[in-house]
């Protein structure tokens, strides 16, 4: 059966090419499974899921949806037998769309029925709820079955934006997963979790459908490389996935409703930030030196707490991270 939900490829023999190269025994694999289950988001889909459980109804027979946990089997079964010989864990992440940590400093923040987790082409209510619901079926029944010890875990941060497991997750080395031993990489399209590259052994494979070619791309990101994804013409020199934050703070990201300074796109922000040589790390004690950086100075710093995995990591409640703590202790 072809998949639906699942059509993130992963460049198998390229990462373990970069096991091999970099002498790595060991592999985690974060994945962010609302950005790389994207049928949740595809209007064909969603109106299949719909019309099965509809006619079901209305025959009177007891249906349960499947098709979303039978893929999600088959995908992470197939990177566990490529992989089984490096003792691979996965660590996956999610959450409801509300992500209060970033809502409560940026109203608009993630507004769009799309970014709530169903295709944004479904504008009946009914549809709407009932998709929400089968939603929540799946990710409960993803629960029982992806808890498996000593290989996976899930960690559902329910309000709270889950973009920032895998940072939290390295920053404090947790799994030993800093061990120049293990490759961490991270499978999802967000722009954000490029930071997390910062880290020396954390690359981000990134799955992308390209409509003029009709085919899909993959790419391969590290901490030197993170910013051509959203630079495409970035060339390296000073700056690394270290300003993933500043670039997205400065410049905004439509894709999560972020407004930057206008007329300031990657590149244009990339280049101010060589030129003045700004810091990866800002405050209110910043100068930015740039008269027009300057005047935005407030934008800068609420969208850099927005941006910046470390900020959010502040601001959500201590049982969160101990819920972290906890849960991946299963593997």
């Amino acid at each position: 059966m072809e998949s639906q939900y699942f059509k993130f490829k992963i460049p198998y023999s390229s990462i373990e090419n970069i096991m091999l190269q970099n002498n790595y025994n060991q592999i985690y694999f974060y994945i962010d499974l609302m950005s790389i289950a994207r049928g949740f988001y595809n209007v064909n889909v969603v109106e299949l899921e719909l019309s099965e459980y509809v006619n079901n109804l209305q025959e009177n027979i007891e249906y349960l949806p499947y098709r979303f946990i039978h893929e999600a089997k088959d995908f992470y079964n197939k990177i566990f037998k490529y992989f089984q010989k490096y003792n691979p864990k996965f660590i996956t992440f999610f959450d409801d769309g509300s992500c209060i940590q970033n809502k409560n400093l940026l109203n608009s923040y993630k507004n769009t029925s799309a970014s709530k987790g169903i295709a944004s082409y479904i504008t009946e209510q009914w549809k709407i709820n009932l998709m929400h619901d089968i939603k929540k079926y799946y990710l409960d029944i993803f629960l029982k079955h992806f808890n498996i010890n000593n290989l996976s875990c899930c960690i559902d941060l329910d309000d709270y934006e889950a973009d920032l497991v895998p940072h939290y997750i390295l920053d404090k080395n947790l799994l030993n997963s800093r061990s120049n031993k293990i490759l961490n990489v991270i499978l999802s399209t967000d722009k954000d979790l490029l930071q997390t590259c910062k880290f020396p052994n954390v690359i981000q494979s990134i799955s992308l459908y390209k409509k003029k070619e009709s085919k899909i791309e993959f790419n391969i990101y590290d901490n030197q490389t993170g910013i051509s994804y959203i630079y495409k013409n970035f060339k390296r020199g000073i700056l690394d996935c270290n300003y993933i934050p500043l670039i997205l703070a400065i410049s905004g990201d439509k894709a999560d409703e972020i407004n930057g300074i206008q007329n300031i796109g990657p590149s244009k922000a990339c280049k101010l930030i060589e030129m003045y040589r700004l810091p990866h790390k800002i405050n209110k004690y910043t100068d930015f030196v740039d008269e027009k950086l300057n005047s935005h100075k407030n934008l800068i710093l609420n969208n850099y707490k927005i941006t910046c995995f470390e900020e959010q990591i502040h601001r959500i409640p201590y049982t969160k991270i101990s819920y972290i703590d906890e849960t991946i202790k299963i593997i």
